[in-house]
């Protein structure tokens, strides 16, 4: 622990034999606590997505034989047919809760690929941490009936730009000095460490880009919530196969 956050490290101890009476050291230390959040992160995305696909599957099958159960049956139940309508109600739409549950995460990718030189790993962080400050600003918002919070990915070209878009319906951002937001201990969340934001900066200024925060536009929930804008340069795709195939990523995958 310092200052509060966790840092993990990997140690590494060579010893080198000397004399009868003296022994040499050799410590090596590396820092890896980005790695290890990196690979948490994308292991937690690859479960919630199979988590996703394996609860949406079954879900079609429960809601149609519910209706057909209640077509075939519902004029033939005489005895508790209010127990009986209850029961079949009850099933069509806590489907229909789920199912619109696991589409509230949803993407809207381009349909042509995305060429850019990336470090899949620094970006996998930062998209990782704005889509877990999306997801804490929807947990913020309570005691409000009929809310169900969304998450909205958006990726596209524009000109010589490509722009990735984090779009969520939670509370949304101060009014005030909210580029501040992006400077390192800066946190409008109560147990927030303040270094989230200012590390996708980072990232995103390392890869030549820069951040923008806005509200959310005005077709998405009224403007209700946040979006958070990164925007990158592009690159051509014929200079995509002369580059390096370690140091090129393509956007979309």
């Amino acid at each position: 622990m310092r200052g509060g956050l966790t840092s993990t490290f990997n140690v590494q101890i060579t010893i080198e034999d000397g004399t009868s009476d003296e022994r040499s050291y050799v410590v090596t230390i590396d820092d890896i606590t980005d790695l290890v959040q990196a690979q948490r992160s994308t292991a937690w995305a690859d479960v919630a997505r199979r988590i996703a696909h394996e609860i949406k599957n079954p879900l079609t099958p429960i809601q149609l034989s519910a209706e057909r159960i209640r077509r075939r049956y519902g004029k033939v139940i005489t005895e508790d047919r209010e127990v009986f309508d209850q029961c079949v109600e009850t099933i069509v739409r806590q489907v229909g809760d789920i199912g619109r549950m696991v589409d509230d995460f949803e993407q809207r990718l381009s349909e042509t690929p995305l060429y850019g030189h990336f470090d899949s790993r620094l970006l996998g962080q930062a998209f990782g941490n704005i889509i877990k400050n999306a997801s804490e600003a929807i947990e913020a918002v309570t005691g409000e009936d009929d809310y169900h919070g969304h998450i909205l990915l958006k990726a596209y070209q524009d000109k010589d730009q490509l722009i990735v878009e984090v779009i969520d319906n939670g509370k949304g951002l101060p009014g005030d000095n909210r580029q501040r937001l992006l400077e390192p201990y800066m946190t409008t969340r109560e147990k927030g460490t303040g270094l989230g934001l200012a590390i996708v900066r980072k990232i995103v200024e390392d890869h030549g880009g820069h951040m923008e925060l806005h509200d959310a536009p005005a077709d998405f929930y009224n403007g209700r919530g946040a979006m958070i804008r990164m925007v990158f340069p592009a690159t051509s795709p014929d200079a995509v196969v002369k580059a390096d195939n370690n140091t090129t990523e393509e956007l979309q995958a």
